[in-house]
């Protein structure tokens, strides 16, 4: 064996040579050997077989064969060690100590002597250990399962409108967090790729992001650090879904604002795009108000027209410059609406 051989052959072998294996398996043998020895001379007494079945040589076979029990248990006692060593994180093997051969040897010789309680305990140990791994296994396999349910459930919504926010709840709460963040990012996503071309999917959306607010929120109450995005898209969709009667289009206004005030209360850091589609959505519900106020002929609460105005200009002022992400239409609609209101 050339030294590229050796080389490649050692640390395959955990950093051991050759020649320091075969110094192991030596003192395993012969150690296995003695302490069986010992461990026989110790019982006091030689075998189980009945002498009435083995007729005249019982006594001498059972002898014989209970010999043999003890070298045999206390050799695979002996080898069991590296193992035991191994479950309990020993470096006693390691370093280039002489020393650890001595003490190998002892581990050895400690092991045979007790041969029947220790490969009964490190058998036991294994199994043990195998048990917890299959646990494991059966956890992450119930996980994978729960969060690829969560991916189907997602997508049968989307194409088909045809699961309830409840089932999605369910659904999305037996997920792994990482998994409802990666369901919020396709379909936050396919929200802003769809909203205009295709605006009945936002019917769709809107059950998808309202289940993953219910699932994502803690025991504590607090929100889970990605749902103020949940809330702001949420909040977009209800502004922008299809509008059927008045009243229909009053409630989804009125939900959208209250979406957008949650993203702006739970957001990690100020967004002032949030302020402006907040601020966009009140000029919307304002005028429709106003609107719907003459078309009936019923008086406009003073008091209630004065506090909405408040607070879209005070939302103008912290959104600043954000006017600049709108579209022309939507800078339009807020100019009219402040040449109005200065009127």
């Amino acid at each position: 064996m050339n030294n590229e051989q050796q080389e490649t052959f050692v640390a395959t072998c955990g950093g051991f040579s050759v020649h320091e294996i075969w110094i192991f398996v030596v003192i395993m043998v012969l150690a296995g050997l003695f302490g069986g020895y010992v461990q026989h001379l110790s019982e006091h007494k030689v075998g189980r077989f009945n002498a009435a079945v083995v007729a005249g040589r019982g006594k001498t076979l059972s002898s014989r064969i209970g010999f043999l029990h003890s070298l045999m248990s206390g050799v695979a006692a002996a080898v069991m060690v590296p193992l035991f060593l191994q479950t309990i994180s020993s470096n006693l093997l390691k370093g280039n100590d002489p020393g650890k051969f001595l003490i190998f040897a002892g581990v050895c010789l400690a092991a045979s002597i007790c041969s029947s309680k220790f490969i009964q305990g490190m058998s036991e140990k294994i199994l043990q250990d195998i048990q917890d791994v299959q646990k494991d296994v059966a956890v992450k396999l119930k996980k994978m399962d729960a969060n690829t349910a969560a991916t189907r459930m997602a997508e049968k919504q989307w194409e088909y409108n045809s699961v309830s926010v409840e089932d999605l709840k369910n659904v999305f709460a037996a997920a792994s967090p990482e998994s409802r963040r990666r369901i919020y990012r396709e379909y936050s996503r396919q929200r802003e790729q769809h909203w205009q071309a295709e605006k009945y999917r936002l019917d769709r959306v809107i059950r998808i992001f309202e289940a993953l607010i219910e699932a994502g929120k803690t025991e504590t109450g607090e929100e889970d650090g990605y749902l103020y995005q949940c809330y702001f898209d949420l909040g977009l969709s209800f502004k922008d879904r299809p509008k059927g009667s008045v009243i229909k289009t009053i409630d989804d206004y009125h939900e959208a604002i209250k979406n957008f005030s949650q993203a702006i209360k739970y957001r990690k850091e100020a967004n002032p795009y949030h302020e402006m589609q907040r601020a966009l959505t009140n000029v919307l519900l304002y005028q429709l108000l106003q609107e719907e106020a003459v078309q009936r002929g019923l008086p406009v609460k003073e008091s209630e027209r004065k506090q909405r105005e408040e607070s879209i200009l005070a939302d103008l002022t912290a959104a600043g410059d954000a006017r600049d992400l709108l579209s022309q239409d939507d800078k339009t609609l807020l100019a009219n609406w402040q040449s109005a209101l200065k009127k």
